[in-house]
């Protein structure tokens, strides 16, 4: 894989504004050790109550080219046009229906583009991006070496480096609470960085209930756990609460199904919190009638997409004949 050339980050860098606002938005890059801009300290010591969790259910596309910045803003439901180096954010790849096809997290260096995505979408997503490419002059591949983790690390504390890898804040969790008040990071780790993990003592967590309870905790539905291919619209499940959705930035595939959907007030479902006992995946939650269905579970709280007009009328809702609270993740903005 090739290093990018670091003076675009430098510019940039030098701009106090850019910085101010940025600066924990790119703890790391692809930028060989010789030649980066070094930003935070290694920290040696590993803070308490940190770690990560390898996601082997997620891999890597590279979209590279001299038309790959103009070819994604024309068929993604986000802007990338308009993120600067180093900056990252939500997006998804729409039916013509509005549906979501596949969705990621997308980060961007220089004119480079990687999204984090499912893995059994990463294979249908970039046959996708070929076959709409058509005559752009656009590369895009699969990175085998890279392995997506999730850092959960102390706020306002130096994060390790990983040379080779790419580190950012994960763009879903940035206005909710994490275990103990972490921040999620999440990196897509080279192989050439796996030595760091040891090096800086990072502790894998013992196992995915801890990222799926940290997840869950932040009313953060997931492709492949909450829903699948082509089953909801992006609204349903978030996308568009935390930023994966530029409604002004003019056509993309499904744009003109979700635009309607917005303009007119009919977004009916939601993806929200629940609490309470015998909490089960795929359960039923009710009131009068049935409202909505849970699609996750960890302990006692859980996700669940449910119908926004039937909460307006009723304040009493049940899973399993128990009775459980809803709660709205803490978005700016989610309202039903």
């Amino acid at each position: 894989m090739k290093a990018p050339n670091s003076l675009t980050l430098r510019h940039r860098l030098k701009n106090e504004e850019y910085w101010q606002n940025n600066q924990n938005n790119v703890i790391a890059s692809i930028i060989p050790s010789h030649n980066r801009l070094i930003m935070m300290t290694i920290a040696e010591n590993l803070p308490p109550d940190t770690g990560f969790h390898p996601l082997y259910n997620r891999g890597v596309l590279l979209i590279d080219g001299d038309d790959a910045i103009n070819f994604l803003d024309r068929v993604i439901t986000c802007s990338v046009a308009s993120l600067h180096d180093g900056d990252y954010r939500a997006g998804a790849l729409l039916s013509p229906q509005g549906k979501v096809h596949t969705d990621f997290l997308i980060f961007r260096l220089e004119d480079r583009v990687y999204l984090d995505t499912h893995t059994d979408q990463i294979e249908t997503l970039k046959k996708k991006l070929r076959m709409l490419r058509m005559r752009a002059k656009v590369d895009i591949k699969t990175l085998e070496t890279q392995t997506v983790l999730s850092l959960f690390w102390k706020p306002n504390t130096a994060l390790p480096e990983f040379p080779n890898s790419v580190v950012f804040q994960d763009p879903r969790f940035i206005t909710s609470e994490s275990r103990d008040g972490n921040t999620v990071y999440r990196i897509l780790l080279d192989q050439r960085d796996r030595s760091r993990l040891e090096t800086v003592r990072l502790v894998r967590s013992s196992s995915r209930s801890t990222y799926e309870t940290i997840r869950i905790a932040a009313g953060v539905p997931e492709f492949g756990h909450d829903y699948s291919s082509q089953e909801v619209f992006p609204t349903d499940v978030n996308l568009d609460i935390y930023g994966g959705i530029d409604y002004n930035k003019g056509c993309f595939i499904g744009q003109e199904v979700v635009s309607r959907m917005r303009r007119r007030g009919t977004i009916r479902k939601r993806t929200v919190k629940i609490v309470g006992e015998s909490i089960e995946k795929n359960a039923e939650i009710r009131s009068d009638t049935l409202i909505g269905k849970v699609t996750s579970v960890s302990g006692n709280n859980g996700l669940a997409c449910v119908r926004v007009d039937k909460l307006n009328s009723v304040d009493r809702y049940t899973v399993n004949d128990r009775l459980v609270e809803i709660e709205l993740p803490p978005w700016p903005g989610l309202q039903i």
